[in-house]
């Protein structure tokens, strides 16, 4: 009967185990699915604001002239 108890203790250690790191898993999925998101938006903000700057340097410039 001990060992029976200790076999299932055991199992539930390994699922528990399993659990954990399926869950670390899908913490570090979502970690890089995120940063990819902020990375495409950071790059997308960019180059709107570069596209906004060459649109005032031009303005300036045309204003000089």
């Amino acid at each position: 009967a001990r060992n029976e108890l200790t076999t299932a203790m055991q199992m539930q250690k390994q699922r528990k185990r399993k659990a954990q790191i399926m869950q670390n898993d899908r913490v570090m999925c979502y970690m890089c699915i995120g940063v990819s998101l902020i990375s495409e938006c950071m790059a997308l903000f960019l180059r709107i604001h570069a596209k906004s700057k060459q649109r005032q340097s031009s303005g300036k410039r045309t204003g000089i002239q």
